[in-house]
């Protein structure tokens, strides 16, 4: 996430908590604190984890950060052309996607600073090619599973 994205998380997590918190209040330190246990996460990826955890938590406490980062790795994989989307995010600044088979993907062709070296004629090409390796990756996710990365390394990165 970015900072501009802050405004929009904090009110996913004020709606969280009206729905999971008899009171219906999250300060604004705890907030705080949910943004960055989640920072290495886009807005799009907390948006839908929250709306699925709203509509089928079973219990009535309110969700932490990482039963939401659980939920977006239970959720259905992305296509290969969804997957690139995120791959294009990245190039352009934003984060690092957790997927693990994007970033596989990405590895086996030079990896995200290559990409971002590569001009708009070449990266046509190479999209073609990572949703192929996508595709065929995802076909065996779960050797790929792996945990997330730390959000140091993700700062380090950047």
């Amino acid at each position: 996430m970015k900072v501009k994205d802050e405004v929009k998380f904090a009110q996913l997590m004020k709606g969280l908590a009206g729905v999971f918190d008899s009171k219906g209040t999250l300060s604004p330190i705890k907030v705080e604190l949910y943004f960055k246990a989640l920072e290495d996460l886009s807005i799009d990826q907390i948006e839908k984890s929250v709306s699925e955890l709203i509509r089928d938590r079973e219990y009535p406490t309110m969700p932490l950060p990482a039963h939401i980062r659980e939920n977006i790795k239970s959720v259905k994989s992305l296509d290969g052309l969804g997957a690139w989307l995120l791959v294009e995010k990245c190039i352009e600044g934003g984060p690092i996607p957790y997927d693990p088979v994007v970033n596989k993907a990405v590895d086996g062709l030079g990896g995200y600073e290559r990409l971002g070296l590569s001009s708009y004629s070449e990266l046509v090409w190479i999209q073609k090619e990572f949703e192929r390796r996508y595709e065929l990756l995802n076909e065996s996710r779960e050797q790929f599973e792996l945990p997330a990365p730390k959000t140091d390394f993700l700062k380090i990165v950047k």
